[in-house]
């Protein structure tokens, strides 16, 4: 019985590793800048969104908090090259601080809706966490640190929309296709949904 949980434990710690690996990863592309706004266009977001569907709450939070902690001690950068601690008091430092935070929400309606998980749940659970919580928080912190008006911040990330929008369709075109062949949320499914004749909804 111990060596089975060791072994969970220490597949958990594995999923957790590689999905902070492959955020990390993504931070080789370099941003793109946004001449009015503060924050740049970085692919990073996908890593978080990924974090959340393939993870679930708890493990998806957790590989992000790995990731901010390796930046924070200068062990991997971000996107652009920045690391260290001061990366959470820049101007991009609510959208990074909302990370774990957007990964759990993620992972969390995905986990709730499990038992009727489809494509439009998964892609609504990115939008929520993966968008508009970033937004939310990373305008309030310009707002409260920087005195920036958070309305106007607010809207300037409609730059992101675009962008953000093909990461959702990604992200949930790879969790569906992930749930069909190796599910890695610790939710177990419902028996109908195991039966090779069930089709799962596919995002359009």
């Amino acid at each position: 019985m111990k060596q089975n949980e060791s072994r969970t434990r220490l597949k958990y710690m594995m999923y957790v590793s590689l999905m902070a690996a492959l955020v990390a990863v993504m931070g080789f592309v370099p941003p793109i800048p946004v001449p009015w706004f503060p924050a740049p266009i970085i692919l990073q977001t996908l890593g978080v969104m990924l974090a959340g569907v393939l993870l679930g709450a708890r493990l998806g939070a957790l590989s992000i908090i790995v990731f901010l902690t390796l930046v924070a001690i200068g062990a991997v950068p971000l996107s652009g090259g920045n690391t260290g601690i001061s990366v959470f008091a820049g101007h991009t430092g609510g959208y990074l601080l909302s990370w774990p935070l957007a990964a759990f929400i993620i992972g969390y309606i995905v986990e709730r809706n499990w038992q009727s998980i489809n494509a439009w749940k998964v892609a609504l659970a990115n939008v929520l966490g993966g968008m508009l919580l970033m937004y939310l928080m990373g305008s309030l912190f310009l707002n409260v640190v920087y005195q920036m008006p958070f309305l106007e911040m607010l809207i300037g990330n409609a730059i992101f929309i675009p962008g953000d929008t093909v990461k959702v369709i990604v992200a949930t075109s790879v969790a569906m296709r992930m749930y069909k062949v190796k599910p890695l949320i610790q939710t177990p499914r419902p028996r109908h949904q195991q039966e090779d004749n069930i089709k799962w909804d596919e995002p359009a």
